[in-house]
């Protein structure tokens, strides 16, 4: 699917999708609907998620609109239970990661986004920014995702 618009909105209770998507010519999908070529799995997945798939086609029947949403779980996760390293060993200490900054990480590890972290530790999102920003530098890893799994693998967090 060639998408030309997206937006990803968290709500209240559920997370929404909208997507302006080009629909294809009849001979780029020959012999079936391009909508369940193209759709069938992500209805699974989003029906078993206990969301809704919404489809609207354009005036000029050359996009489509899509909407997705997504409830939040009805049981929120258990609180994750803090780790403690047990071994003064140096390798499984973290290189010259700060405090705040192997909190930051610890928060990240629990999918909070900057803004939940930021209301989470009373500091601003550029705090935030900056604190992952020393993470990535420290780390040598590109993205946030690369500096958890380093921290993960060795035992950080």
């Amino acid at each position: 699917l060639q998408c030309s618009y997206c937006r990803l909105s968290y709500g209240d209770t559920h997370l929404t999708l909208e997507a302006m998507v080009a629909m294809p010519t009849p001979a780029e999908t020959p012999g079936q609907p391009w909508v369940s070529a193209a759709l069938g799995e992500m209805q699974s997945a989003i029906s078993g998620l206990g969301g809704t798939l919404k489809l609207l086609a354009g005036a000029n029947q050359k996009v489509m609109q899509v909407g997705v949403e997504l409830p939040y779980p009805v049981d929120p996760p258990p609180p994750p239970v803090p780790r403690q390293l047990t071994s003064p060993d140096p390798d499984l200490q973290t290189p010259g990661l700060s405090a705040r900054e192997r909190e930051i990480l610890g928060l990240l590890t629990e999918g909070l986004r900057d803004r939940d972290i930021m209301n989470r530790l009373y500091i601003s999102e550029s705090t935030v920014k900056f604190h992952l920003n020393n993470v990535l530098t420290k780390l040598q890893a590109k993205t946030r995702c690369q500096a958890l799994y380093l921290a993960l693998i060795k035992g950080w967090i």
